[in-house]
């Protein structure tokens, strides 16, 4: 296991209440997508509803967005008919969007954890609410030299 893996793991399960994040396991899926790794496309998420695009841009890095496939649909229908309204279902945010590492779907599909590069990323790792369309929380990574 690399050590960028290993971090993403200890962060997951050392940081976050379980209550606010993702159940994050060494079984949980993480989708590498770095530049050395990375397959353009579409990635759909557990449940259905939301899918990641990744853009493999090569010395740039890899960038992603989140799309709401089936935003009106499941028991938070309600809650992402607001967040996600049919004309917008796209959503790109420069602070976790940009040299992405690696991202991992909670279970049901309505989190999503992002892992940014030091370089054209802001070196963070993100825990983002799909269903509200938020960021949940930012966490300094160190950095490998």
């Amino acid at each position: 296991m690399t050590h960028r893996i290993q971090l993403f793991l200890a962060l997951c399960l050392a940081i976050y209440p379980m209550s606010q994040a993702i159940a994050c396991s060494e079984n949980a899926a993480i989708n590498q997508v770095s530049p050395n790794v990375c397959k353009s496309g579409l990635n759909i998420g557990p449940g259905g509803n939301f899918g990641v695009f990744v853009f493999c841009d090569d010395a740039a890095g890899t960038t992603i967005g989140v799309i709401a496939i089936a935003p009106n649909r499941g028991k938070n229908a309600a809650v992402m008919s607001q967040a996600w309204p049919l004309e917008n279902r796209f959503w790109q945010d420069a602070n976790w969007a940009r040299d992405v590492m690696s991202f991992q779907w909670n279970k049901d599909g309505t989190k999503l954890r992002v892992s940014t590069n030091y370089i054209y990323g802001t070196n963070k790792l993100y825990t983002l609410d799909l269903v509200k369309k938020k960021i949940l929380s930012a966490v300094e990574q160190p950095i490998k030299e």
